[in-house]
């Protein structure tokens, strides 16, 4: 009758222990160390199980039974994905949109500023223009007021040459100088 294998006094024989008894002894204890072990490797276990299930019993409290189902997880797993993979596609086209009316911003703040000073130079160019028709203006009354104080001057020397031309008596104390003197004076009168 043997007692052990061959195998396990092998085994034995690996143990730092001399004797049996404490080679035995040193196997229990490790197997009680094991067993403690695999205990809390299992509570550890146990608790990530809860921990994973207790976000899935909250995510839909309506259709807890379906989502108990593997199917229904990955399809709404699935449907999640596809809906971030959209948020990060309008949100791509969005900021695309954003620099696109960023620059339509700085294009247009220049084009403003062009028009501004185009508009300050037509304003000061108006500004001009006003000052010189006011003195073109000043200018043409001044003329018009001296042609009429000439048309005058001429109408009364043109009555005086009608009055000598009629025959009216001239007196004898003029000099003979004096109707060309009267002639000269109409015919400055006529030319201005």
């Amino acid at each position: 009758m043997v007692l052990i294998t061959k195998s396990t006094a092998e085994l034995l024989n690996t143990l730092s222990e001399t004797t049996l008894d404490k080679q035995i002894q040193q196997l229990f204890s490790m197997r009680s160390e094991l067993d403690a072990r695999v205990e809390e490797l299992e509570s550890q276990l146990r608790e990530e199980r809860k921990r994973f299930e207790a976000p899935t019993t909250r995510y839909d409290s309506k259709n807890r039974t379906n989502i108990a189902n593997a199917e229904d997880i990955k399809h709404e797993l699935q449907q999640s994905r596809n809906q971030a993979q959209e948020y990060k596609l309008k949100f791509h086209e969005s900021s695309q949109k954003i620099s696109a009316l960023e620059s339509d911003i700085v294009r247009l703040e220049g084009q403003t500023k062009r028009y501004k000073a185009i508009a300050d130079a037509c304003e000061e160019q108006e500004e001009i223009l006003k000052q010189d028709r006011r003195k073109c203006q000043r200018e043409l009354r001044e003329v018009q007021s001296k042609l009429e104080d000439l048309k005058a001057e001429n109408a009364r020397l043109q009555r005086v040459v009608d009055k000598y031309n009629r025959g009216s008596t001239i007196p004898g104390s003029l000099a003979p100088g004096t109707s060309s003197t009267i002639r000269q004076a109409h015919d400055s009168s006529v030319n201005r």
